[in-house]
């Protein structure tokens, strides 16, 4: 991550801060620009809590933006719509919008989420049409979202992408396999978007995360386990880490200890088979509950259940974190990829891997069509 400061992360806030510069006076452009500068500095900081009483006393408004975002990654979501419906009066900032919103969808407030998101300062956002997605779980909010998006949106590659999600959300498969069938017939290849990741900023968050297992019971599973013990490393063309946990109580557990970090944001759920986070640095995280059943244990998603030989944890030191990983890795990794130790940079988890079961046929073929249209 570029660093656009020599300051500190405090420092760099406190020096915004004394600038006196207020929201109500500055340009969009500014206000943006200057979002940007925290937003990096912000994903620097080693404690939340540090930064959240630096600022809790100040009056400038970016500050109390970034004071909001402390309580929602404490899971405070009350807090953070308090401290975000106070500055939307003057503070013309859609990043504002976009965590109340999210404060409203984690407090369960479908409604309110709606309303938030239907500002017209967000109707030109790409992302808007990620968030209104995200919160259908059911068909009677599906023809809500539907509705907004098919009207406050142009018809645009994104706009169909998008509901496209939201039917899939709401287990309407024929709609989203009709959406991505007519994208791919137009034949037009779409770039993906690119997914932050480094290896500095993987070994942060999997650090992070492992400070919140008193359990002993979180594991490095797939791709990240195949890094770690192949090349030392993660894997150059990965794109989050994985990880498991055994025990169900454990896994409820977990997402509350997540919840409360102070480091990672809880991402909308699909399943209940895997809890998706993403640490304040940007790196993506999945957490899969696993489950025994015929001898083995199981994990997986929405599209395929992935099985392996039973094992036990065995710590490993990679790179100063003290992990756990299955003591037998190299059946696991045989199981998950045949000859593991072969680098296979377009290898597909749900198409490829010889341990997978499909668990919906609908989602395989709508993940066989973004293939298409979607290059890298």
């Amino acid at each position: 991550m570029t660093v656009l400061f020599k300051f500190s992360p405090i420092e760099v806030f406190s020096t915004i801060k004394k600038a006196g510069f207020y929201a109500s006076r500055c340009s969009g452009n500014y206000l943006q620009n200057l979002h940007k500068i925290a937003k990096n500095e912000f994903a620097l900081i080693n404690s939340t809590q540090e930064l959240l009483n630096s600022l809790e006393s100040s009056n400038n408004l970016i500050d109390k933006f970034y004071i909001a975002k402390c309580h929602f990654l404490y899971g405070n979501y009350e807090k953070t719509i308090e401290i975000g419906e106070k500055l939307k009066p003057v503070l013309n900032f859609d990043e504002n919008l976009f965590l109340i919103a999210e404060a409203w969808r984690n407090i369960g407030n479908f409604e309110e989420a709606i309303k938030t998101l239907q500002n017209p300062l967000l109707n030109k956002r790409r992302k808007t049409m990620m968030y209104l997605a995200n919160l259908v779980d059911n068909k009677e909010k599906y023809k809500i979202v539907i509705d907004i998006i098919q009207r406050n949106f142009a018809t645009s590659f994104d706009q169909q992408k998008y509901l496209a999600l939201a039917s899939v959300r709401a287990k309407d498969y024929e709609n989203a396999i009709a959406i991505w069938s007519k994208l791919a017939k137009n034949g037009k290849k779409i770039k993906r978007a690119k997914i932050y990741f480094s290896t500095h900023c993987a070994l942060q968050a999997l650090r992070d995360l492992y400070e919140l297992d008193s359990f002993d019971e979180l594991f490095v599973i797939s791709g990240t386990l195949l890094g770690i013990v192949r090349d030392g490393n993660f894997l150059n063309f990965d794109k989050d880490i994985d990880t498991g946990i055994l025990n169900e109580k454990t896994f409820q557990n977990f997402k509350s200890k997540v919840r409360k970090s102070g480091r990672f944001f809880l991402l909308p759920e699909r399943s209940d088979k895997v809890l998706r986070v993403r640490h304040v640095n940007g790196v993506s995280i999945d957490i899969f509950r696993h489950w025994e059943k015929n001898k083995k244990y199981w994990h997986g998603g929405v599209k395929v259940n992935w099985w392996n030989s039973k094992f036990s944890l065995t710590p490993m030191v990679f790179q100063g974190v003290n992990i756990l990983i299955p003591n037998n890795y190299k059946l696991y990794l045989t199981e998950n990829y045949g000859n593991w130790q072969m680098p296979k940079p377009d290898f597909d988890s749900a198409l490829d891997t010889p341990n997978a079961e499909v668990c919906c046929e609908e989602e395989i073929i709508i993940h066989k069509l973004q293939k298409t249209i979607l290059k890298n």
